[in-house]
């Protein structure tokens, strides 16, 4: 309320030149028509955006497709582990499987998800643990810290307290997956592989779970199945090796390896990355699946 003494000076205040609700109308109007244009495409009605196909197996997993043979799921529990897995069908025409690091010693480590990007990869993992000449210096020097074999080349040599997965390619163009408790026994086969990476240890076989500490941290981990004809990439937080293991055979593994895991986890699909360790950390080493042979 305005006091008595103050009411003849309010009325004899003259009007202000400029209105403001003049301005705001016309504001208003114009913020409307800017709005319903960004909402609109050219040529139409508004449209929302088509979500990737997805289909349910028989175990109840909805799979959300990523490229030709290629698929992820996600799963998460209030409070407790959360994991996204891709899946992979080893048997698809035209497949292609590449590797870091290419070449041997120590060197720069590689950003999963940039190195993915650059190979046009429709999936990637990180994968064989590694040295780093600084270790609290997440950008020095890396070496594998097991085996690293590719069309012919070792680049890094076994561990052979670590396990590996080695990829054969198959008479149809595919390929087909196999995951040897010790790296020793890559130098026992009578059939060479086309790569081979070591992780750190298997953690089923025979749809058995092996012993570990029930530890959580982030875990990476490849599972297999099929006769080695469909691969499973696992990359989940608050997970033990155990868990891992679970995850796997629940999803029809029947032999699957730990890689390396905590900040150097990361899992990448469909452009991009799915789940990465805290804190993130760039490797030594990391798988890529590009569907069509899309890479270099």
């Amino acid at each position: 309320m305005i006091p008595n003494h103050r009411i003849d000076s309010c009325i004899r205040r003259k009007a202000p030149a400029v209105r403001p609700e003049l301005f705001f109308i016309p504001f208003l109007i114009f913020s409307l028509f800017i709005f319903s244009c960004a909402s609109v495409p050219p040529g139409g009605a508004a449209s929302m955006e088509v979500p990737a196909p997805s289909s349910v197996d028989a175990s109840g997993w909805e799979w959300i497709a990523v490229a030709d043979g290629i698929s992820r799921t996600f799963a998460s529990m209030p409070g407790r582990a959360s994991y996204h897995v891709v899946r992979i069908d080893l048997s698809v025409p035209g497949l292609e499987i590449y590797m870091a690091p290419e070449s041997s010693g120590w060197q720069k480590p590689v950003s999963v998800a940039r190195r993915a990007r650059e190979l046009s990869a429709d999936a990637a993992i990180n994968s064989v643990p590694f040295h780093a000449a600084h270790p609290l210096l997440p950008w020095s020097d890396v070496m594998p810290a097991g085996v690293v074999y590719s069309r012919g080349v070792l680049v890094a040599g076994p561990a052979d307290s670590y396990c590996a997965a080695a990829f054969f390619r198959e008479a149809d163009g595919g390929f087909r997956a196999e995951i040897f408790d010790s790296q020793a026994e890559l130098a026992l086969l009578s059939e060479e592989p086309e790569l081979a990476v070591g992780g750190f240890w298997t953690i089923l076989r025979g749809g058995q779970k092996a012993s570990f500490s029930g530890r959580k941290d982030f875990r990476s981990a490849l599972g297999t199945a099929d006769g080695g004809r469909t691969i499973f990439l696992l990359c989940g937080k608050k997970l033990s090796f155990m868990d891992c293991a679970d995850i796997l055979a629940a999803l029809g593994a029947d032999c699957a390896m730990q890689f390396d895991g905590g900040s150097s986890c990361c899992l990448f699909a469909g452009g991009s990355v799915l789940l990465r360790g805290v804190p993130s950390r760039n490797v030594a080493g990391a798988l890529f699946f590009a569907a069509g042979g899309a890479g270099k």
